[in-house]
């Protein structure tokens, strides 16, 4: 159901689809209040449906599908914003070092997160100089949408006690998360509020996208270039390359010149029946060192928010190539299974950016997500996840 509500969202300009052939068919008694159509960069399209029979409020925010959304998105400078003020707000403070592990203790007065790089604790409140980096584009989009749904989110939220669950699909997922943050520090006390984000861009400072954790889900699929297109990837990738230059200067392969240029490609031209350039471990060797040389808390670098929940498909289950460079007709894409991880931004599969062809774009539709979360459901690999899958198809909020 939240995948639906994030993808109704892309339906904002039709509201008489939007109730009759979506809202109506989620069985939850929803009633279009409010629908926005964005017609300039630094807005995004929304909807608000209220569902009184269960106490229930949706906001769908609509993700890039026009020219002034691109041109929100590609406003992704990292900046500065205060959540302080005349209100609480939640306090986040680095603690101690903590290595190897990954654990979340939640209780109502304290939240405290543990990564793989420090602890971090989110507690009740108060601090007038709070300030967190978001991508700049995003920030102004969710800043607006603040402005519309408040009344509202006031009125059945905050006075009538109604759940609210935010959803949206790449830039709608980085809006409607920024305006979960938002209204958790206007209200400090907004319990029953979650957070669905389905393939979200990079856009909140490295202890923001943990202290978020308790009310914000975020979900990529398999090698989604969305989730993963940010500065301190492509510092990741770059000191990659590096090492990959390295490998060719060592092996008289790096194209400086005639004679260099033509034997990297005549290398080229062997394809998969040449020698490696570099075996599977200086290929892991040469990606932690990567990562170990680009900062984690560096104001600039900005990660996926929440606690985030990795689809994929594994690589040895790919279907098999004929002798022509051709899929095995016999194994096809759909019989693949898809497994799923969690974890946070910061881990290390997020942060470089998978060269995979045409998946890197393919990926990001939501119908890859709608295939991805069936096969889930309906083919679990582990008592864990079939735990998981029962919990989450009969109480998805």
């Amino acid at each position: 159901e939240a995948l639906d509500f994030a993808t109704w969202a892309y339906y904002v300009d039709d509201e008489e689809f939007l109730q009759t052939h979506c809202l109506d068919t989620a069985g939850f008694d929803l009633e279009l209040v409010q629908a926005h159509v964005a017609r300039r960069p630094g807005s995004v399209g929304h909807y608000v449906a209220v569902s009184h029979t269960n106490k229930l409020m949706v906001i769908g925010v609509k993700g890039t599908s026009s020219l002034e959304d691109i041109f929100t998105d590609i406003c992704g400078q990292s900046v500065d914003y205060n959540l302080g003020g005349d209100e609480p707000a939640d306090r986040v403070e680095v603690r101690a070092k903590i290595n190897d592990e990954v654990l979340t203790v939640v209780d109502t007065t304290c939240v405290e997160v543990v990564s793989g790089h420090e602890r971090i604790s989110v507690m009740q409140g108060y601090d007038e100089d709070l300030d967190v980096r978001c991508h700049e584009g995003v920030l102004i989009s969710a800043k607006r949408l603040y402005d519309h749904v408040l009344p509202i989110v006031e009125e059945k939220v905050i006075h009538k006690d109604y759940r609210l669950v935010l959803a949206g699909h790449s830039l709608g997922a980085g809006a409607a998360i920024l305006l979960g943050v938002l209204l958790r520090s206007r209200f400090t006390n907004l319990e029953n509020l979650q957070v669905y984000a389905f393939a979200p861009p990079p856009i909140v400072d490295h202890d923001v996208s943990l202290a978020v954790s308790p009310y914000v889900t975020s979900v990529v699929h398999n090698s989604d270039l969305i989730p993963r297109w940010s500065l301190a990837n492509l510092q990741v990738f770059l000191e990659f390359l590096r090492v990959v230059s390295e490998k060719l200067d060592e092996q008289g392969l790096r194209p400086t010149g005639p004679r260099t240029t033509a034997a990297f490609l005549r290398k080229l031209s062997m394809g998969t029946s040449g020698d490696l350039l570099m075996t599977a471990e200086q290929v892991k060797e040469a990606m932690e060192e990567a990562h170990d040389k680009v900062e984690l808390r560096h104001p600039d670098h900005l990660y996926v928010p929440g606690k985030v929940l990795l689809m994929f498909e594994h690589w040895q289950d790919k279907p098999a190539l004929d002798l022509n460079g051709e899929n095995d007709k016999s194994t096809t894409f759909g019989d693949l299974k898809h497994y799923c991880s969690s974890g946070d931004g910061t881990m290390n599969v997020l942060r470089f950016i998978e060269v995979d062809g045409y998946r890197m774009l393919s990926d990001h539709i939501t119908a890859a997500y709608y295939a991805s979360i069936d096969s889930l459901l309906s083919t679990c690999i582990s008592d864990e996840t079939t735990e998981s899958c029962s919990s989450s198809a009969n109480e998805p909020f």
